[in-house]
């Protein structure tokens, strides 16, 4: 059974290699909910874990450590016998007063971190959302079209973009690029059939913070 909580909490996936001692942060992105196992048992720290060398850090801006903890490894069941190796974190954080680096710890010994990135400038933000731009039917993918921005946006450290598609006629968004350092992705007319236009929204995300970078509705019929 999982437990559900609403706030402001930043998602964290990782992965990690109890035998080779490494691991690496591959997501940050904010979240308005947590969810976390209700039972009772190793989930809980309750029973010594094989991946006990790995803990989560969370330091503010001039590396003052805030929190300090033993995330939850999901793990496979199809390694074989004896304790799993491998594992990935999949922990919701709450979010504290100035956090702003979340690093992957193992025997206290840092092997990845997230930093997050800078919020855009007031005027950048003034000025609008950022246009999307379209290519022509991809020429060995004719259903699939290439989306970007139409002015360049360079990719910064600690900055990701998720893109979203909201056919016509639905309510819920479907996230179809996650984690990417550019808002480029591309569209799969196939991925919607029977709507003949869609809304894409790109989410612009320090890590801690999303705000809408881009929404624009898009033909189909191509």
């Amino acid at each position: 059974m999982l437990k559900i909580e609403t706030g402001k909490f930043v998602n964290l996936v990782a992965s990690v290699d109890r035998k080779k001692g490494i691991g690496k942060i591959l997501y940050v992105n904010p979240s308005a909910v947590a969810t976390a196992a209700d039972v009772a048992g190793v989930e809980l720290g309750i029973a010594p874990s094989p991946f006990d060398a790995f803990e989560i850090t969370i330091q503010d801006s001039g590396g003052r450590e805030l929190r300090r903890f033993h995330p939850t490894i999901q793990v496979s069941n199809c390694e074989g016998d004896g304790p799993p190796e491998t594992g990935m974190v999949n922990e919701d954080i709450p979010v504290l007063e100035g956090m702003k680096r979340v690093a992957l710890l193992h025997k206290g010994v840092e092997v990845s971190h997230f930093e997050a990135g800078e919020s855009r400038p007031a005027l950048e933000r003034a000025a609008g959302m950022a246009p999307l731009s379209l290519s022509a039917p991809l020429a060995v993918k004719p259903n699939r079209r290439g989306l970007s921005t139409a002015a360049a946006v360079p990719a910064k450290e600690g900055v990701t973009y998720t893109v979203q598609v909201k056919p016509e006629g639905a309510s819920a968004w479907q996230t179809i690029a996650l984690g990417r350092e550019t808002p480029h992705a591309e569209i799969d007319r196939n991925q919607f059939p029977g709507s003949k236009a869609a809304t894409v929204r790109v989410l612009r995300s320090t890590g801690f913070e999303d705000e809408i970078f881009s929404e624009q509705q898009i033909d189909l019929n191509y």
